[in-house]
């Protein structure tokens, strides 16, 4: 087995990379916090470590500097991946230490690991999962077994923190999920470590993926447990940093431009970019006001929550959900999502007035079920904002540098044609691209 050194400070990054690494490139994985920690293991294991992974900075301390340094001034030739730093550092650098697939890949690259051998690599029935990651679970995705094979946890069950440390105390080293379950668990693992990371310490790329897998989380726990006050606590954290990222650029397309270079995935994409839209259109239509505002980027925020992925986050019309190759389950969760997100901030602490009923009308189905072209007179304001507003920011994802705000609104003019859309596509063409 190969090995890599990680350098990081944070703990839950340290656990983030270690099991992803392990399940993903097969490599085993040591740690250290800081430089000093690193140079000692280096001049230990030097001849066993084949990758070194690090931030290019921890808090004041030049951490790649010291290792590249150390590797130089020994003649080592350990390939290093920097985290969070700039491209002309000579050597693969990855801009968020958060976007674990570039991570991975450029492991696997610099460990010679491919796809095929990572196919071929035959995985025991029991998957071993070291038991200190349990530490940062509540519940778990799926059954999780002890050593001897035994079912300990099933599936949603919460963890009995007694009993996670008494194992520990006893040196129980792992536990094991199911062979095929082992990828599901490392999925819900990272959009959790990602729900409890403190934003403020994290750069703007690193944010933008953590609320992306938090959200995901969301989502899921959402569907299972409802409005619980953990949830609503995780919602109001993401919501609160998702405004804050439309207060922070002032340019509709360098706003865009971020997201891309992260690759965040379309459902993410157009919640954020809807926000940013929203909060436009109220700063400049004549009836907005600041409270009108955060009541359409909540909107923004919860409308589209029950829906489970990019793909069913693209379709907009009845005759997109028909030629879907989808199952009827998924179609009909897409028929009603609608509802379903109306249902769910009906029961949310201290939502603003009257969001239900907007959120129901997101696609001029006045009961939320289904989609409509024809908007009835009795179709919120506020909703007739929101349903213009997702059509351009639809244009927007699936264009991005190609798209032009003149030649959308003109598009829309020809679609929407009645006096009550006029003066909001008239405030949709002075945003500045």
């Amino acid at each position: 087995m190969s090995l890599t050194l990680i350098i990081e400070e944070n703990i839950q990054l340290q656990d983030f990379y270690h099991l992803n690494l392990y399940t993903w490139v097969g490599t085993g994985v040591i740690r250290a916090a800081n430089a000093t920690f690193a140079l000692d293991e280096l001049a230990e294991r030097s001849q066993e470590i084949n990758l070194i992974i690090t931030r290019v900075n921890i808090k004041t301390e030049k951490t790649f500097d010291a290792i590249q340094n150390y590797l130089n001034e020994n003649d080592l030739e350990i390939p290093i991946i920097t985290l969070g730093g700039s491209e002309d550092l000579g050597n693969t650098n990855i801009p968020s230490g958060i976007d674990i697939k570039l991570i991975v890949q450029a492991a696997a690259r610099n460990l010679g690991v491919t796809a095929e051998s990572m196919a071929a690599l035959e995985v025991e029935e029991y998957f071993a999962i070291p038991i200190q990651h349990f530490n940062h679970l509540t519940f778990l995705i799926c059954e999780v077994f002890d050593g001897d094979t035994q079912l300990i946890y099933d599936t949603d069950e919460m963890i009995d923190p007694l009993k996670l440390k008494n194992d520990v105390a006893a040196g129980t080293l792992n536990y094991f999920v199911k062979r095929q379950s082992r990828l599901k668990f490392v999925s819900n693992f990272n959009e959790v470590i990602a729900s409890k990371l403190n934003l403020l310490e994290l750069n703007k790329d690193e944010k933008i993926q953590a609320v992306e897998l938090s959200q995901n989380l969301l989502r899921e726990n959402l569907e299972k447990f409802g409005v619980t006050e953990e949830n609503v606590e995780l919602a109001n954290r993401n919501l609160k940093e998702m405004v804050q990222n439309t207060k922070q650029t002032a340019s509709l397309m360098r706003f865009i431009k971020r997201l891309l270079k992260n690759k965040c995935g379309f459902h993410f994409k157009h919640t954020q970019v809807l926000m940013f839209v929203a909060a436009h259109l109220m700063d400049h239509l004549d009836w907005g006001t600041e409270e009108q505002k955060e009541k359409l980027q909540f909107i923004a925020y919860f409308h589209d929550i029950a829906l489970e992925n990019d793909e069913q986050a693209r379709i907009h019309s009845n005759e997109e959900l028909m030629n879907s190759d989808l199952p009827s389950p998924k179609k009909e969760l897409i028929k009603k999502h609608a509802l379903l997100a109306a249902s769910l901030v009906a029961q949310y602490p201290n939502a603003p007035m009257g969001v239900e009923q907007i959120i129901k009308q997101h696609h001029g189905s006045l009961n939320g079920v289904g989609f409509s072209d024809h908007f009835s007179q009795n179709i919120s304001p506020m909703a007739i904002v929101l349903i213009l507003a997702e059509d351009f920011v639809t244009d927007i994802i699936e264009l991005g540098r190609n798209f032009s705000v003149p030649t959308k609104v003109a598009q829309m003019r020809e679609k929407y044609t009645t006096q009550r859309f006029k003066k909001i596509l008239d405030v949709l063409e002075t945003i500045s691209a």
